[in-house]
Formats: structure tokens, C-alpha cells, sequence
């Protein structure tokens, strides 16, 4: 009876890797299956991503210890993470050294950047997300919308400033997702 119990936990952990790899700071890949995550009733992210490779030992890594991972399809990076409150405003900035050390869901890698910052919700335990769009080598990020509220249209708009024909389609509300903005900027008015 206990050796089957332990069966049934073993094999629940294992349900939590995926095929994937990470890479380390100097830039050297280990693949294997990567678990970030506890996806039973009570689970939520984990603090570090595990590895269990082919062959050897499983090892934890956190984001100061790895560039990137692939967990099954989702690609996480490791940015660095500050937030600061201005006039009722949570403002987002990747800066190298300020804030924290966090892994992101790479939702799109272009001229945008989409990150999906994850967090385990305390009240039920699942996994939720706040979406940051980054411009190519900017250190601010801003946040893209506010739950089922939709797009944050003033704060988009002022970000965007730099591309006025997407910043006046944003107030104007003739753009209602994350993705119009991304191809608006990318091919409007971003010049590599």
C-alpha cells in the first residue's frame, strides 16, 4: 500500500516536465524535461525551473542562473524587473541590475516585444499573467491591459507616442487587441 501511494506521487510530479532545455549564462544549452510548474489543484509557479536531463542528475536553476528555457511549446527569458508607482501609475522597467531577476513568457520577439510576467494568484492558486510590451532597446515596459477591462488605451497611446498613427488608433479605439499594436508598430514605424 505505501509503495503504491509513493508510485502516485511520483507520477504526478512527473506529469509537471515537458520536453525542453535551458540555457545557461555562457551560452551552453541543456536539454531534457523542464518542469516550472506544480499543475495539480493546489500547485502555482515554481521559485526555480528544474531540469532532468537525459543523462545525470536533475539540477534547479533561477533567473540569475539561466538566459532562457523552453518548457514544451513556451519560451521564458530571464529579465531583470522594477516596477515603480507614479501619480496612482505602476510603471515597468528591464534595467540591468534594478529590481529583481524574473523569468517572462516570450509571446513575440520583434521590433515589440510581448511578455507574459506569471504569477501564482493566492486566492485559487492558478496561474495568471500580466502582459508588457517592450520596444526594441528600451528599458521601459508597459503593461497592456488591465484584465477584462481591455487595453490601457491612455498609457499605450502615451508610450507609442513615438508612432503617431498607432498612438491615435489606440485613443481613437480602432485597435482592440495586443497583436494590432504589435503589427502596427512593426510595420508603420519601425525602421531597423
Amino acid at each position: 500500500m505505501l509503495m503504491a501511494f509513493f508510485g502516485t506521487l511520483n507520477a504526478q510530479s512527473n506529469d509537471n516536465y515537458r520536453d525542453g532545455y535551458v540555457v545557461l549564462l555562457n551560452g551552453d544549452s541543456l536539454n531534457g524535461y523542464v518542469m516550472d510548474r506544480d499543475e495539480s489543484a493546489f500547485g502555482g509557479l515554481l521559485k526555480k525551473v528544474r531540469l532532468k536531463p537525459e543523462k545525470g542528475w536533475k539540477k534547479k536553476y533561477n533567473p540569475s542562473q539561466l538566459r532562457y528555457y523552453k518548457r514544451g511549446e513556451n519560451l521564458f527569458k530571464s529579465i531583470w524587473l522594477s516596477t515603480e508607482s507614479q501619480l496612482l501609475r505602476q510603471r515597468y522597467f528591464s534595467r540591468q541590475g534594478e529590481g529583481e531577476q524574473v523569468f517572462v513568457q516570450v509571446m513575440h520577439n520583434g521590433a515589440i516585444k510581448l511578455y507574459h510576467w506569471e504569477y501564482t494568484d493566492e486566492d485559487n492558486s492558478d496561474i495568471e499573467f500580466i502582459p508588457l510590451l517592450k520596444k526594441e532597446n528600451s528599458e521601459e515596459m508597459v503593461r497592456a491591459t488591465q484584465g477584462i477591462l481591455g487595453l490601457k488605451r491612455k498609457r499605450l497611446a502615451e508610450y507609442f507616442m513615438d508612432c503617431p498613427p498607432l498612438s491615435t488608433a489606440i485613443l481613437g479605439k480602432n485597435i482592440s487587441s495586443v497583436s494590432e499594436i504589435i503589427e502596427i508598430y512593426e510595420d508603420s514605424c519601425y525602421e531597423n
